[in-house]
């Protein structure tokens, strides 16, 4: 489950009840992503409660990622046709994730600003020689929040 004693502000979180009981009506199909993400997220918060920013965003962004792979599941396209369908068209798996998920979302303009913003912050906190704050980490933070509400509202 999502509770984590350590961490008040994800309980203070408004959309938190309606999250979880969605995300756990379905569990049978998505258990393991699901279990995965919510370890990313709890990750997350560790991280940045021990001022590791940069592992947080990568935490952050990898939670909204699974939980899109998670959409699409629930909307017919299982992992693995996921996965064969960015090897047939010769393209990067999370792009192909992404622009398919905002065909299954109500908010596809939402949904893109808070992956794309995931991803510019996972790249700079991954690949680029820059130090990442903690605002940089509150806001990866936010935004992977924002991508659940997004994608099962």
């Amino acid at each position: 489950m999502l509770f984590y004693k350590n961490s008040v502000s994800l309980l203070l979180n408004p959309n938190i009840y309606i999250i979880f009981a969605f995300l756990y009506v379905h569990k049978e199909l998505n258990m393991y992503i699901t279990k995965k993400a919510e370890h990313n997220l709890k990750a997350a918060s560790l991280l940045i409660e021990n001022e590791l920013y940069a592992p947080s965003i990568h935490c952050s962004y990898y939670a909204g990622f699974q939980m899109s792979k998670r959409k699409l599941a629930e909307c017919g396209i299982t992992y693995d046709e996921q996965d064969q369908a960015a090897r047939d068209l010769s393209t990067d798996s999370h792009n192909y994730i992404i622009t398919t998920t905002e065909e299954y979302v109500s908010d596809p303009i939402k949904y893109r600003h808070n992956i794309g913003k995931l991803k510019r912050l996972r790249k700079k906190s991954d690949y680029l020689n820059q130090e990442i704050v903690k605002a940089e980490a509150e806001a990866a933070k936010t935004s992977a929040w924002d991508l659940f509400s997004i994608l099962f509202e």
